[in-house]
């Protein structure tokens, strides 16, 4: 299938940067935030959206030079085939390892809450499924599921929100500014690092109906992932204080859970769960999507199918077996994820603008967008 055959909208494209970002970010954000910044980490995740309207500009500007053609094939023509290939390798992996992190993040919290009798292995090939069936079908028809589902979690979302309000305590944000700037820092990079996951649009940018919006795109995709990641650090913050959610698991859930009005209002988070689960069965999708348009587009490899089971079956593999057990895999999310995050979707897209801008385009290619 060439690759401007399917085309999506710019809400579409918005959307899936957003749905890219929050789906695991709303499960570890207000533990490791309010960890770190008590009662100002909602100030935490506020400062992290100027960065990433940063990421949002530099990922636009690049979108931008691309004629309408895949990422790599415009690397290619531009910085050569070696640079081509290993940014497409090096994307790659990055898209699977974040794909086998979604996995994990769903299974620990399936078996942890719900299915504890369940083996992991069962737990991890229904996501794994259902992802390599969405990718066969292409980004359009991921993108019209994903604004389903974002719909779907906003009303869901201000929904919780009414039925908390009466538990909702105003003097848990204050006092405003008390943590320290190396707390508020703490804080921040992980929310930093999730945000720079809109780099999801190299590979949106061939496919946009309207390709020179790809900076108001990615700065809409952005703002709406800060928004959501924001309500549900408030409200936490505002249910629990400054002191619980940093020693809980899954506080946005808890939340949920104390949700009771008689007998006819209760088990609440069944719902919430439902629509998270749902949230991330699109982030799997499109993690699975970028693996597979990564190595395939990059290595000029036309039949993808064959591709799109191996592929799958090493994230399921990676998933299994890369932490030994749930500490270790915490550990990873608190500490080494933010690094990974912004060395693959900030450094390694600043170093190719640097490299396009230094070589410029031969007099053949000024057709091409600045």
């Amino acid at each position: 299938m060439p690759i401007n055959a399917e085309k999506i909208g710019s809400i579409q494209a918005a959307v899936l940067i957003a749905m890219a970002i929050t789906p695991t970010a709303v499960i570890v954000i207000p533990t490791v935030s309010i960890g770190a910044s008590g009662q100002d980490a909602w100030l935490s995740v506020l400062a992290a959206w100027p960065l990433g309207v940063g990421f949002a500009l530099l990922y636009g500007s690049l979108s931008r030079m691309n004629p309408g053609v895949s990422f790599f094939s415009w690397l290619d023509s531009r910085l050569g085939r070696a640079i081509s290939v290993a940014a497409g390798l090096l994307l790659a992996q990055y898209y699977l390892s974040v794909a086998s992190v979604t996995i994990r993040e769903l299974v620990n919290f399936l078996s942890n809450e719900l299915l504890q009798k369940t083996p992991v292995a069962v737990l991890s090939v229904v996501p794994i499924l259902i992802a390599v069936y969405a990718a066969s079908g292409g980004i359009e028809v991921i993108a019209r599921v994903s604004v389903l589902v974002c719909a779907g979690m906003i009303v869901f979302l201000a929904l919780g929100i009414g039925l908390e309000l009466n538990q909702m305590q105003s003097e848990f944000l204050f006092p405003i500014g008390d943590a320290p700037l190396p707390r508020l820092i703490e804080g921040g990079l992980p929310s930093v690092g999730w945000l720079s996951e809109a780099s999801l649009l190299f590979i949106l940018a061939p496919y946009l109906s309207k390709p020179r919006r790809s900076t108001a795109i990615a700065i809409g995709g952005v703002s709406l992932a800060t928004f959501l990641l924001l309500t549900v650090v408030l409200v936490v913050l505002l249910q629990f204080g400054p002191e619980l959610p940093g020693i809980m698991a899954y506080p946005m859930f808890g939340a949920a859970e104390i949700i009771k009005y008689g007998s006819f209002v209760e088990r609440v988070d069944l719902v919430f769960i439902c629509v998270w689960v749902a949230t991330v069965y699109v982030k799997l999708c499109i993690f699975v999507f970028g693996t597979i348009h990564c190595f395939t587009h990059s290595l000029r490899i036309k039949a993808e199918k064959p591709f799109l089971w191996t592929i799958s079956l090493l994230i399921f593999l990676h998933s299994l077996f890369s932490w030994s057990d749930e500490a270790t895999f915490l550990h990873y999310q608190k500490s080494v994820s933010t690094a990974f995050l912004i060395a693959c979707n900030v450094i390694v897209p600043a170093l190719l603008w640097l490299g396009l801008k230094i070589k410029r385009p031969p007099a053949a290619s000024a057709g091409e967008s600045p």
